[in-house]
């Protein structure tokens, strides 16, 4: 992750990948209600909390135990440098994920994405293409957990969400049910071979699963009034 290259493109892709297919869903749920069918909507609920997660930086921050955070310090530019935990922005702003995830939706029959091998043409010789992945170049540039803690809690939050889609895929699920398959999942021998890189994540672990469940409780069966009476 020092320079740019194979390793970049490839976590970039896929990374970012289930986004474009979320957009690609998000695009045909003008043609069902989603209220119509339960587990859809949790599936569908899943995968857009986990896109709008990676806009969630200052949220991921507060957590507690709160980490120092501030990107937007006017002389950021020095600053991140100085001290990148806490200048370096760690997530995306709202537009550069939408158009990163958009260009990603491209594909040649304008309904797929691109395959990787696409990607990693147009992201080496398309200067339009590469500069709307610029900010995910950015983010992951030079990458190591200690100096982008934000980030970290981000990516696991990431890894639960994805977990919780594929469970969602396996059975019929409630929302109590999601809250405990959080807790199932890393007390699995799966999370401690795949996801504990280290002994410091005990210590933002619990921030993560509280943004994760939060954010869980968000998918509601109320429908806030919209339906008719």
């Amino acid at each position: 992750m020092g320079r740019d290259g194979y390793y970049m493109y490839s976590t970039i892709y896929w990374l970012f990948l289930p986004f474009a297919l979320f957009r690609l869903l998000q695009s045909a749920t003008t043609f069902f209600d989603l209220r119509l069918d339960p587990e859809i909507r949790i599936k569908f609920y899943l995968l857009k909390s986990a896109y709008y997660c990676f806009t969630d930086d200052f949220q991921l921050a507060r957590q507690q135990p709160e980490l120092q955070y501030d990107p937007n310090v006017l002389d950021w530019p020095e600053k991140r440098i100085e001290n990148p935990a806490v200048y370096r922005r760690q997530a995306l702003v709202l537009g550069h994920l939408d158009r990163l995830t958009q260009a990603l939706s491209r594909g040649s029959d304008g309904r797929m994405p691109v395959s990787f091998g696409e990607f990693e043409d147009k992201i080496r010789d398309d200067d339009a293409f590469r500069s709307t992945c610029s900010a995910a170049l950015d983010l992951f540039n030079d990458f190591s957990f200690p100096m982008r803690p934000v980030l970290s809690r981000l990516l696991m939050a990431q890894a639960i969400f994805h977990r919780l889609i594929l469970f969602s895929y396996t059975r019929k699920t409630s929302i109590a049910e999601l809250e405990q398959a959080v807790d199932w999942f890393v007390a699995s021998e799966d999370f401690k071979s795949e996801l504990k890189w280290s002994d410091d994540i005990e210590q933002f672990l619990p921030a993560v699963l509280e943004y994760v469940k939060e954010r869980v409780r968000w998918i509601s069966e109320d429908d806030y009034g919209l339906s008719p009476s």
